[in-house]
């Protein structure tokens, strides 16, 4: 039972982990993801307490679980195993497609807007 205890306090400090490398979402700020993963993290893992130990096995193996892929997409694991193209990152249709959406996204996210005007400009509106 004590080693179930300490494995579930190690996936208790290694969610408060993931929570202090999450990046912070610049283009919505007042909708944080760690904020729901700091109380799923509690509810789930910090008070075994009340847990017989047939559903602290189970917490526990979810937990790993979930933990390990949660680093996965904070380490962008999936990106460096799965690179995309460049005909895929520049579409014949618009090559610039993908550069233009991503300044557009940083300069909203910086709280300014293109030269040429907001949305429609991206799309070449005029």
């Amino acid at each position: 039972m004590s080693k179930n205890l300490s494995d579930l306090k190690q996936i208790y400090n290694g969610y408060k982990q993931v929570i202090s490398r999450w990046p912070k979402d610049k283009l919505r700020p007042n909708y944080c993801i760690t904020q729901s993963l700091k109380l799923y993290a509690e509810e789930n893992f910090s008070d075994p307490t009340s847990l017989d130990s047939h559903e602290l096995r189970r917490r526990i193996d979810l937990g790993k679980s979930q933990l390990e892929n949660l680093n996965y997409i904070l380490d962008n694991k999936a990106k460096l195993k799965y690179p995309v193209s460049k005909k895929l990152e520049h579409p014949d249709s618009d090559p610039q497609y993908y550069t233009k959406l991503l300044e557009h996204l940083k300069l909203a996210a910086e709280g300014k807007t293109s030269s040429r005007g907001g949305f429609l400009s991206f799309f070449g509106a005029k």
